[in-house]
């Protein structure tokens, strides 16, 4: 997060998405802005169409689903530095072949991502909500193969 006056801070790469903070760090305010609200103009568009077309076959369904998972885990992962492009992270995870010129830890990065999804979604089907087990499992699951001596542990 960059401070760029004040209040005002942007997070991440978009540079449109910025919050201000009140009293309570951890009650962030976000700000619309116009940029925000085409973004979501757009989910709205896109939502009314695939809408339309529901019901959806299961073929459909678990092809956006797929599309998702790639999409989701290559923004988390590039996020945080890691330099596969899209097609690549599609790579990985549909084909489990491995990239030249790049390191272990990005491929790790990428199956870990996976991981972590499908733990998320077994959390869904359980009505014990979120526990701190589950987040440092969580925690587990992203760093396996990376830093194993942190993953899924709390540090001092």
């Amino acid at each position: 997060m960059e401070n760029v006056g004040g209040e005002l801070y942007y997070i991440g790469k978009m540079k449109y998405l910025c919050c201000r903070y009140n009293d309570d760090m951890f009650s962030p305010q976000l700000e619309l802005t116009f940029e925000i609200q085409e973004i979501i103009e757009r989910v709205r568009h896109k939502k009314a169409v695939l809408d339309r077309l529901r019901p959806l076959s299961p073929s459909v369904l678990a092809r956006l689903r797929d599309d998702f998972e790639v999409e989701w885990t290559y923004h988390s992962n590039s996020i945080e530095g890691n330099t596969l492009t899209l097609v690549e992270t599609r790579l990985v995870l549909e084909q489990g072949i491995t990239i030249g010129g790049k390191s272990l830890r990005e491929h790790f990065e990428v199956i870990n991502h996976r991981k972590s999804i499908a733990f998320l979604e077994s959390l869904i089907h359980k009505d014990s909500g979120m526990r701190s087990i589950d987040v440092l499992s969580i925690h587990a699951l992203v760093l396996a193969n990376i830093m194993d001596d942190f993953a899924g542990r709390l540090r001092p």
